[in-house]
């Protein structure tokens, strides 16, 4: 279900897959049905219409831009070909999930309505521009200058700038600095204006700028703010101690770190001692794509030093980089996860899922040693036996003293 309203909130489109349902306020103006679902909705201000939008363009049908017109008759359609003068702007194939369809092409990277010039604007990954008239559907080339316009509206000034950071149009430091001068739009579009600024000639990102977005709550507008931002500000610093953080920004701020292909920042934060787990795996991720052999050298240094929870962590930090030589290199370190298992009195359930998704019967009697000094937590009994079953090859089931008994008369 697709539910899009105007911009003075008098109108909306609700679409359910290809039914849809046109309102004035609460009254019924036009229903129908539609060629395609489309991805996205801009409903006109004053009930003119509504412009139908798909991302994904498909090799000979389907629609990329339609008209909706108030009374629920569609008055043009264009296919990804015909949108895009010149033709799919420098698309990539994407081979469909289903068999019988053929291959989408992925070819987008903005689009909005200006209502005031009474044209829709789509933006090709590769750059390439195109400007659709509402009345005629007729598509043309248009200058860079309609990106910045663009900053004059409100639900277009997010992906405007977005897009005026990667093209760079004439202008650019000034529109976006006077953007950044309105201090009633939201932390994320400031941020937004202020990389502009920045990557024009400008004034570098200011850190409150980037502070107010992580302050601001969680959003998909900021998520994603910070990852593009992150991607492209000079202040790296900013990004690499959002990375820091307990919450769900620090896994955007390790995407840019990836865009920007900041390896030592990421075999930096591998072994930093206050990253989170979770985001650390993230990190293994992106320096095992760009330099998983770097990234194996950070995990084998800190496996020295490690206790229980970080020998675990770093353990299947190494697995997440899928790199070459990795089996040997994760053999080599079971020795230390033995011996740390063996003595720990701590925090062990890293160990035990590390040793419960890759068994071995050298586990057993320090898991044995480990289940009966913690057979009194139920949470830790539950992932130590867990490990147990596929390393002894037995189950005794949830009886943590039958296990310890059984174990060591087995001995």
């Amino acid at each position: 279900m697709l539910e899009c309203k105007s911009p003075d909130g008098r109108h909306r489109l609700v679409i359910d897959h290809t039914r849809f349902e046109l309102h004035e306020g609460e009254r019924l103006v036009a229903k129908g049905e539609l060629p395609q679902p489309p991805h996205d909705v801009h409903v006109l201000t004053g009930g003119a219409g509504a412009v139908l939008f798909e991302k994904d363009g498909n090799e000979g049908f389907g629609d990329t831009l339609a008209f909706l017109g108030a009374d629920g008759k569609l008055r043009w359609k264009l296919s990804l070909e015909e949108a895009i003068p010149g033709g799919s702007g420098g698309a990539e194939r994407r081979e469909s999930e289903r068999p019988a369809r053929p291959p989408c092409l992925l070819w987008w990277s903005a689009w909005w309505v200006d209502e005031p010039r009474g044209t829709a604007v789509l933006v090709a990954r590769n750059g390439t521009l195109a400007d659709i008239d509402l009345r005629t559907g007729k598509s043309t080339m248009p200058a860079k200058d309609v990106i910045l316009r663009a900053f004059d509206l409100e639900w277009a000034r997010y992906d405007a700038l977005r897009v005026a950071i990667e093209l760079q149009p004439e202008g650019l430091r000034e529109a976006a600095g006077k953007v950044l001068a309105d201090r009633s739009l939201a932390p994320y579009t400031c941020l937004l204006a202020a990389v502009a600024v920045e990557t024009a000639g400008g004034e570098r990102v200011p850190r409150e700028a980037w502070d107010a977005v992580l302050a601001g709550g969680d959003t998909d507008a900021a998520r994603n703010a910070i990852a593009f931002a992150g991607s492209r500000i000079a202040e790296v610093d900013l990004v690499v101690r959002t990375a820091l953080r307990k919450d769900v920004f620090a896994h955007y701020a390790v995407t840019a770190l990836e865009e920007r292909k900041a390896v030592g920042e990421l075999a930096g934060l591998l072994t930093h001692g206050s990253i989170d787990r979770n985001v650390r795996d993230s990190v293994a991720r992106a320096l095992g794509r760009q330099a998983p052999e770097k990234a194996l050298e950070a995990i084998d240094k800190e496996m020295e030093d490690a206790n229980a929870e970080e020998g675990g962590a770093l353990l299947n930090a190494a697995i997440a980089t899928g790199a070459p030589d990795l089996e040997r290199r994760l053999q080599h370190h079971e020795a230390t996860l033995l011996k740390i298992l063996d003595k720990e009195t701590g925090d062990v359930a890293w160990l035990a899922g590390y040793f419960k998704g890759r068994p071995t019967s050298e586990a057993v009697k320090p898991l044995a040693k480990a289940l009966a000094r913690h057979k009194g937590d139920p949470g830790m009994r539950k992932k130590l036996i867990g490990a147990l079953k596929p390393c002894s090859g037995e189950d005794f089931g949830d009886d943590a003293d039958l296990w310890v008994k059984a174990l060591a008369e087995r001995r």
